[in-house]
């Protein structure tokens, strides 16, 4: 008896470090998903940006998706 106490302590403690790890990545997880938003929003900015202005783009259609781009 003592000794099945023993196993499901160990378990427990088990499930509680393998819980935490999950949480840790969780939060990590978390960071690149925001960091990848972050590098997306710069991308399509700094690329629509300089596609209207080398090509010297005046079409309102295009301009208009590029700032939805931007938006997302």
């Amino acid at each position: 008896m003592v000794e099945m106490v023993g196993n499901v302590n160990g378990w427990e403690k088990k499930l509680n470090d393998l819980s935490e790890i999950n949480n840790d990545m969780r939060d990590e997880i978390s960071e690149i998903n925001k960091y990848m938003r972050e590098m997306r929003i710069e991308f399509f900015t700094n690329i629509c940006d300089e596609i209207m202005n080398k090509m010297n783009i005046k079409d309102d259609f295009i301009a208009e998706a590029c700032e939805k781009i931007k938006e997302k």
